[in-house]
């Protein structure tokens, strides 16, 4: 359809800015601080300032849809259009969710035609219906779509501007505000009825269910939209499901009831930008800490308690799945949060030259997750995280491993954080239970680093299309939100800038296309950073065209750069990247010495247009800039021979009533049982006979369990299980009895004057205490190992009794140096094999815990495993069995990432490769833990499916990938 260009009286224009440095200043010859900026509006006769537009800026304008903006100072400028019915339009921007281009503005400088061409925005509309094909009035309709958010990559609401459609009396919605794209359709209803069944009334809701009638994301039809269009006839059929009664028990830290106190259900829904959480009911605690929730429909919920303790508020939270079985015996227990306490002081000495209302410190989970308890009720003052006047700053109610993250106003920037001479400005902090981090100093500076460059073709003539991402050569500093990930893309001159980044090492990067990254964007004045300049490297080129300097939009139907190209192209692509150099050209850049100069990448970067190259491959240096995902793109072997193999389809029989949730653990004895260790309303270890029939539960309600991570069996066939939430080892008899633990979780009653601590958590790297261990493993004397873990970053050695032998490890990427120790396995040489997940590698030890070598070539190991089991040596070759997993690994939408096993020699050798990410029999979702005591049968234990496998080998009919 042809675009017709109209005037759009009403539509809304705002600009924001920043004076530039004296260095920017001097290369532009600026001498005069005003500049008149004229510029025509296409689709737009009334254009009004918003409330965020730079002070002073008021547009003059005319029946014809011209303006102008007079006495802007020089600087560069972001200018956004906005208009109700219209997608909101950035200049610059061509494509959905594309950052927009700066405006240079030098001195006494006019721009003119500086044209906007508003898209309409798509409509996505149908009908919801019940199980009987009647229409619902009422049901909420949201259209999805997956993002990377909080950590990982999940299904989140569309932003754009439309609200959350309610249907009407004819069941009838209407999405609005959609950018083009591809989504999925949630429909929602709280309603409840009772029926009567054989004289037994029960009680029926709904359960959150997808386009076109289901309750599995995995079976949901996703829609593709395009620009301006209505998607129409879709309709929802709602699926019914018994509603359930929740009950179980609320203490709190001190073991006492929560009488009196309410223990609430609620279900999230949040984005960018956005959160919705609808009340699923609630029920009083009694004085004998029960309480019970009832008609709880289909749904996924969060259940929250709080109550105000001798040390303050304290809370809990537990994530539950209701799927029309009641559930009992819920246990929530409240702890208190932890707090930060520190100052915030000038690089200069004293407080910092800025008003205290502009500066904030906040906590973020390390994950990039939410946790609804986080800053208590405190959280809601304007004032939490607020300076006092000595520039201290206390944070409470801090739950779990967080990174402090600072707002600051322009011109100012981060330069360290330090607690008693210790850099944390990136490491997490781990709080527990009341726990108080003190000394904390935020050392801010307002010398803000400038970076500038120039984008360019093969023939030195600037771009002005593209995209610039600058990030730090130190893996460990990909985080999300991290402080030394910034993206820029080049004003009309094709230079682009990139304040704010703190001194260290990048790497650079220019690409077609990606999507607004989210985090820190800096764009802060002040002094700048010495002048330096940085060579280029070679790179291919090819035929190029851009559509020059002008606000319309051009939206492809599969944009370049789409975050959703094929993982095994991504790897690739990425490999040619920062090895070859071939399709795009990476700059090291080192800022460390820090001055008032700007660093300048003059055509440095030369941007290659070559779709084929730009197409999913460069993209993958921003979508996965977070660990462990970024580790392990650029270390997976190609060219792997692949290893036939199969699932044996149901093989795991439940009990009626017993079902399993995340499964975390899996181990086989010597007599063929399995063992499946996982979580769900609680953590619950399962029996299976050889032939996959349940058999029994072990240690239901153990002391030692709140959160599994592992499951093995040793060489007499005893069960240990690993638990991360207590931070213990609990090893099972093959009877069933507890036979010794190792490891000691946090008291909940904490006045046990007789211990240290009063019962509480009190130091890492204690020689019987753990920071969230992972694995266990043994080697033929019974000596145990332990990787220690999410907390800690070393490995443990005890001996058959449990008696300390020795521990090594610190937090690093150097040799004996873990980030996130997260598996472990021995051979009958004594070696020790360590999944070093956040490294993308597994280290190999000896049997006194010093390095031996490293097998970087397998991604992230998530799970490891040495075939032959523990016992005596069984006849025949031992293999390493590596999984290369993550939980981002298998959306539901999208398939197609890494999730293979690989089998190994155990000089790291790779033989072969089986498996990849997937819902159906033989595919993984992020694999937890294997067991391959025999090495052609592999059992596995999946987070993402909430599933086991067995899967059968045939290395026999083993062939390379390319075949």
């Amino acid at each position: 359809m042809p675009r017709v260009n109209k005037r759009l009286p009403g539509a809304r224009l705002a600009m924001r800015g920043h004076r530039p440095s004296r260095a920017w200043q001097r290369s532009a010859g600026a001498s005069s601080p005003r500049t008149p900026v004229a510029r025509s509006v296409a689709r737009g006769s009334r254009y009004r300032p918003r409330s965020s537009a730079l002070s002073r800026v008021r547009p003059a304008r005319n029946v014809d849809g011209r303006y102008e903006i007079r006495d802007l100072p020089a600087g560069r400028y972001s200018v956004t259009v906005t208009r109700a019915g219209y997608l909101q339009l950035r200049y610059g921007q061509r494509r959905p969710l594309e950052q927009g281009k700066p405006l240079q503005v030098l001195d006494k400088q006019a721009i003119e035609n500086v044209n906007f061409s508003l898209p309409r925005m798509s409509v996505i509309t149908g009908r919801v219906l019940d199980e009987m094909n009647e229409p619902v009035a009422g049901a909420q309709v949201l259209a999805m779509r997956s993002m990377y958010f909080e950590g990982r990559r999940r299904l989140v609401p569309a932003t754009g501007g439309g609200p959350a459609g309610l249907t009407d009396d004819a069941g009838q919605f209407r999405v609005l505000g959609l950018p083009p794209g591809t989504y999925y359709l949630r429909a929602m209803m709280r309603d409840t009825w009772t029926v009567s069944e054989n004289g037994v009334e029960q009680t029926y809701g709904y359960a959150p269910s997808y386009y076109p009638s289901t309750t599995n994301i995995g079976d949901a039809r996703r829609l593709t939209v395009g620009i301006g269009q209505e998607a129409s006839n879709n309709d929802i059929a709602l699926i019914p499901g018994r509603a359930v009664s929740v009950s179980g028990t609320a203490f709190d830290s001190h073991g006492r009831p929560l009488a009196g106190q309410s223990v609430s259900l609620t279900q999230e829904t949040r984005g960018p930008g956005m959160g919705m959480f609808m009340s699923a009911g609630s029920g009083n605690v009694k004085p004998d800490g029960t309480f019970t929730i009832k008609s709880v429909p289909p749904g996924e919920f969060k259940l929250m308690a709080r109550a105000s303790g001798e040390r303050g508020t304290e809370a809990a939270t537990l994530p539950i799945l209701v799927n029309g079985v009641d559930l009992d015996n819920v246990s929530l227990v409240t702890s208190s949060g932890g707090s930060i306490t520190g100052q915030i002081v000038a690089d200069t000495g004293g407080a910092p030259a800025v008003a205290r209302d502009r500066v904030r410190v906040m906590a973020r989970l390390a994950d990039g997750d939410y946790d609804p308890r986080m800053g208590g009720p405190a959280a809601a003052s304007p004032d939490y995280g607020r300076p006092k006047d000595d520039w201290t700053f206390a944070l409470t109610d801090v739950y779990g491993p967080v990174r402090l993250r600072i707002t600051l106003p322009d011109g100012w920037m981060v330069k360290t954080i330090v607690q008693n001479d210790r850099e944390i400005a990136e490491a997490p902090l781990e709080l527990r239970n009341g726990e108080e981090s003190s000394n904390v100093q935020i050392v801010v500076t307002n010398r803000v680093t400038t970076l500038t460059g120039q984008l360019a073709d093969d023939k030195g003539a600037p771009l002005t299309d593209g995209t610039v991402i600058v990030f730090s050569s130190d893996a460990q500093k990909w985080a999300e939100d991290s402080r030394f990930v910034r993206s820029a893309r080049p004003d009309q001159q094709g230079q682009h800038q990139i304040r704010g980044l703190p001194a260290g090492e990048y790497l650079a990067v220019a690409i077609d296309y990606v999507q607004r990254i989210a985090g820190p964007q800096a764009n802060s004045g002040g002094e700048s950073m010495r002048s330096a300049s940085v060579p280029c490297r070679p790179t291919i080129h090819s035929e190029s065209t851009h559509d020059g300097d002008s606000g319309a939009l051009d939206w492809p139907d599969r944009h370049v750069g789409s975050l959703k190209e094929r993982h095994s192209q991504r790897v690739k692509a990425l490999n040619w990247l920062l090895k070859s150099y071939r399709f795009a050209t990476v700059s090291h850049l080192d800022l460390s010495a820090l001055s008032s100069e700007a660093v300048e990448m003059k055509r440095c970067i030369t941007l290659s247009l070559i779709l084929l190259a730009l197409v999913g491959a460069l993209s993958l240096v921003f979508s996965q800039l977070s660990p462990p995902v970024s580790a392990q793109s650029r270390a997976t072997a190609t060219d792997v021979p692949v290893i036939p193999h199969e699932a044996v389809p149901n093989f795991f029989k439940n009990a009626p009533g017993i079902y399993t949730g995340e499964n975390m653990g899996i181990a086989t004895n010597s007599k063929g049982y399995i063992y499946i260790y996982h979580r769900a309303n609680e953590t619950r270890l399962f029996e299976y006979s050889p032939q996959g029939n349940f058999t029994r539960e072990i240690g239901r309600h153990n002391y030692g369990f709140a959160f599994a991570h592992s499951v093995r069996v040793d060489a007499q066939d005893n069960i240990w299980a690993v638990d991360e939430g207590t931070d213990m080892l609990v090893k099972f008899s093959p009877e069933g009895r507890v036979l010794m633990t190792i490891g000691r979780r946090t008291d909940p009653v904490a006045s046990l004057s007789n211990m240290p601590g009063g019962g509480g958590f009190h130091g890492r790297n204690e020689k019987y205490r753990f920071g969230r261990e992972t694995d266990v493993a043994w080697d033929q004397q019974g000596n145990i190992f332990v990787s220690d873990g999410y907390s800690d970053a070393r490995v443990v050695k005890f001996d058959k009794n449990g008696r300390f032998i020795k521990a090594a490890g610190t937090r690093g990427n150097g040799n004996l140096q873990f980030n996130t120790p997260h598996s472990i396995a021995t051979d009958f040489q004594g070696n020790v094999y360590v999944g070093d997940r956040g490294n993308a590698r597994v280290q190999v030890l000896d049997n006194d815990l010093n390095w031996k070598a490293n097998y970087p070539n397998v991604g992230n190991p998530w799970a490891v495993c040495v075939s032959g089991g523990p016992g005596p040596k069984n006849p025949g070759k031992q293999y390493l069995y590596v999984s290369n997993s993550w939980p981002d690994s298998a959306p539901a939408d999208a398939a197609a990432f890494t999730g293979e096993v690989y089998k190994m020699e155990l000089d790291g050798t790779i033989i072969g490769k089986f498996g990849r990410a997937g819902k159906a029999p033989g595919e993984f979702a992020t694999i937890h833990q294997m067991d391959c005591r025999d090495p052609n049968i592999i059992y596995t234990a999946e987070i993402n499916n909430w599933r086991s496998q067995k899967i059968l080998l045939k290395p026999q009919a083993m062939k390379t990938s390319a075949q």
